[in-house]
């Protein structure tokens, strides 16, 4: 029962697995993401993205209904692959305009039937926006 103490719940249609971390207001510092491709092609856009706040990565992802977050100092970004069927690749978004160099504002969950939907909104204002369609375990990505 001592894992379900970090397992909350926003509302009736999504819940949050993890802590979420304490970064409104906090400069980000640096934005990957991770994606999956299936023969040469895209599957899932934004399947974790990494942001880094306060010299801490965080890893926001999905499954299902539910939002996790994990902190890491130490993250590797070198993705393992065996073949190109299915493939991890690595986007280094550093430099993308409004969100590293940016303050956080805000992160505003919200839901429909077969959706999650995170929202974090930047100082500059840039809102980078992830949702996740259950039903098809894939995550896109907006900003």
């Amino acid at each position: 029962m001592a894992a379900l103490a970090h397992y909350r719940t926003k509302d009736m249609s999504y819940t949050i697995n993890g802590e979420e971390p304490n970064i409104i207001g906090s400069e980000c510092e640096g934005f990957i993401l991770s994606q999956i491709q299936e023969d040469f092609q895209i599957t899932d856009p934004a399947n974790v993205v990494y942001l880094k706040f306060n010299g801490t990565w965080y890893r926001l992802y999905f499954d299902g209904n539910t939002v996790f977050w994990r902190s890491d100092e130490n993250v590797a970004f070198e993705p393992v692959n065996g073949n190109f069927d299915c493939c991890t690749t690595i986007l280094n978004l550093n430099e993308m305009d409004g969100i590293v160099g940016s303050k956080l504002e805000s992160i505003v969950y919200s839901s429909t039937e077969s959706e999650v939907i995170a929202a974090l909104a930047f100082s500059q204002g840039k809102t980078l926006e992830l949702t996740h369609y259950g039903n098809q375990d894939v995550t896109q990505i907006k900003c």
